[in-house]
């Protein structure tokens, strides 16, 4: 087991501590739409993940690493009562850290990629072209693609955010999302591995959203002894930017729910 990266992170509110856990292609500044009406009730820990934002990077990966970066600041919160939000590939390690008895509180999972192959959240071929794209010198090929394929952006959201100034940190850090699209493939459809975190568990998943996010939503539910999904209506993998409102009142009267049950 390596040693953990000491993740960068911004703190802002009061409160019961929740720690917001970003996934791939961005950093902390993602959690931007729904940071501050978290912020009104509890204090809110946005993290960069090792490689992303602020946080250092190595140049051996495994996503076992992550879990153990994750890990290590809860414990550092130390805080049995903390709430996880976390992110596609975030959620996979907030699970994973959870797995690893850090002091976690309740865990909300939005759409975690838990597959039998990283291919069946994207299009065919999409991996093999990014690492094509990333070989042949050219890394805005290469986020375009993840962008349009997995995140569903069309070219006036990309622009969008290029005028923003937040695209060109995905192109900068595309090689990052690379490994991590890939390293799921390690991570193929072995939900049982969780069935001993036992902290109240929401997973989300938007009503329009790929099948597997459902079937992953399916099989983690089955395994998490203290689990329930909870549909997005209409929205897919970027609630937090499309429906903010909803996300964080799904988030709330979650946290509302499970404390009153305590």
């Amino acid at each position: 087991m390596t040693r953990p990266i000491a993740l960068a992170r911004s703190r802002i509110g009061n409160g019961p501590p929740i720690v917001l856990v970003h996934g791939s292609g961005t950093d902390r500044g993602r959690w931007a739409p729904v940071l501050r009406p978290l912020a009104d009730r509890f204090a809110v820990h946005a993290v960069d993940r090792r490689g992303h934002g602020e946080s250092a990077d190595r140049a051996d990966y495994r996503i076992e690493d992550e879990f153990g970066d994750l890990a290590a600041l809860l414990d550092g919160i130390g805080d049995d009562r903390t709430t996880v939000v976390a992110h596609s590939y975030g959620a996979l390690c907030a699970l994973g850290a959870a797995s690893r008895n850090a002091p976690v509180g309740r865990l909300v999972l939005y759409e975690p990629p838990l597959a039998a192959s990283p291919e069946a959240y994207c299009p065919p071929g999409l991996i093999a072209a990014m690492r094509a794209a990333i070989d042949r010198g050219d890394p805005e090929a290469a986020a375009a693609a993840f962008a349009s394929g997995v995140l569903g952006m069309g070219r006036p959201e990309i622009e969008r955010r290029r005028r923003l100034g937040l695209w060109d940190p995905m192109v900068a850090g595309i090689r990052i999302v690379l490994r991590e699209l890939e390293s799921v493939a390690r991570y193929a459809m072995q939900a049982p591995r969780f069935a001993a975190c036992a902290q109240p568990t929401l997973l989300l998943v938007g009503g329009n959203s790929a099948a597997e996010y459902h079937a992953t939503a399916a099989a983690l539910v089955a395994v998490l002894p203290n689990s329930r999904v909870q549909l997005l209506q209409g929205q897919g993998h970027r609630a937090i930017d499309t429906a903010p409102e909803l996300f964080v009142t799904a988030v709330l009267e979650f946290i509302d729910a499970t404390r009153q049950a305590k």
